[in-house]
């Protein structure tokens, strides 16, 4: 399966000191993120013949996303709230029903996966798709660090934290939101980062 993740975070507008998800951008960057992962089977160079023929015969890719408690943070939404959780309800709803749209209009456009004709989007769903499986939340544990935001779904478990190299140096992560809005209200310091990363919380 090929895996891709949208970065919640640029999706969050501000206006009048308000914080807001920008709903249009984030669906033409889901249509747009369907397109890429669906032309990668085309390009890729997989290792096995088998492989290659499997994944051209599903056309299965996995967009999901990173950065949703970065995101929350921006919004002042309480990770462990109700409103989290509606939230989260809404936003992945949205990005599959946009996901599967992309997928409809790719199938019109290039034809469904070569499976499809026994695959249930035929026989229970009566929908024709590019890719058998559209959307997945995958960890992100490593492109959430190259693109410096949460992984995944998963909440921030230390706003400031010491990660340890593989050479035996260590770099101190700073939660990117968090600095910002703690600068934004005066009350960042040198002093806070020590305290932070021993602790991990402000509480």
């Amino acid at each position: 399966c090929t895996l891709g993740s949208i970065n919640l975070v640029k999706f969050v507008t501000l206006a009048d000191s308000k914080a807001d998800m920008d709903w249009q951008e984030l669906a033409k960057a889901v249509k747009l993120a369907v397109r890429f992962l669906d032309n990668i089977i085309d390009v890729c160079k997989f290792p096995i013949s088998n492989t290659t023929s499997l994944a051209q015969a599903n056309r299965k890719i996995g967009l999901g996303v990173m950065g949703f408690a970065d995101c929350l943070f921006l919004l002042g939404i309480s990770y462990d709230s109700q409103q989290a959780t509606e939230f989260g309800g809404n936003l992945m709803r949205f990005i599959n029903e946009n996901a599967r749209k992309a997928s409809s209009a790719l199938a019109d456009l290039r034809g469904p996966f070569p499976n499809w004709n026994h695959s249930i989007w035929r026989t229970e769903k009566n929908r024709k798709v590019r890719n058998a499986s559209i959307t997945c939340v995958a960890p992100t544990g490593t492109i959430s660090i190259i693109a410096d935001c949460s992984c995944g779904i998963e909440p921030a478990y230390s706003l400031i934290f010491v990660r340890q190299i593989l050479d035996g140096s260590k770099m101190l992560q700073i939660n990117p939101i968090f600095k910002q809005l703690a600068e934004k209200d005066g009350f960042y310091s040198k002093n806070l980062e020590k305290r932070i990363a021993k602790a991990g919380s402000i509480q």
